[in-house]
């Protein structure tokens, strides 16, 4: 296999999560998640951590994306809406992710670290 077939790969996705916190997506440069097939999957927005954890909703979450085109049966007497939208797909999980506290593993203090 060559370098290029043996590289990171990045997968786009889309979920459905729902922080304990009320925060601000907007003012993170990075959004990382870590972990999505696992159980307990970790989101690192900049320096922060947070962990989530699968859950059953009541309902539905839908997707939806913003769509330029401007359809309209009538346009002589129809309103416009101030955004149209697209559907996208539709979720039956959500992943509630709530803040995580990162500390420093602390050595056992009858153990010597080999040098």
């Amino acid at each position: 296999m060559d370098n290029e077939t043996q590289s990171d790969s990045e997968e786009e996705i889309l979920v459905y999560a729902e922080f304990e916190d009320s925060v601000n997506l907007n003012k993170y440069k990075f959004v990382h998640v870590l972990g999505m097939d696992t159980k307990r999957p970790v989101f690192q927005l900049d320096d922060t951590f947070f962990t989530g954890t699968y859950e059953n909703p009541l309902g539905t979450y839908m997707f939806f994306e913003e769509d330029p085109t401007i359809q309209s049966p009538d346009p002589l007497f129809d309103r416009y809406p101030a955004k149209n939208l697209k559907y996208l797909c539709k979720t039956r999980k959500l992943i509630n992710v709530e803040h995580a506290y990162v500390t420093p593993k602390e050595e056992d203090k009858g153990k010597t670290r080999p040098k």
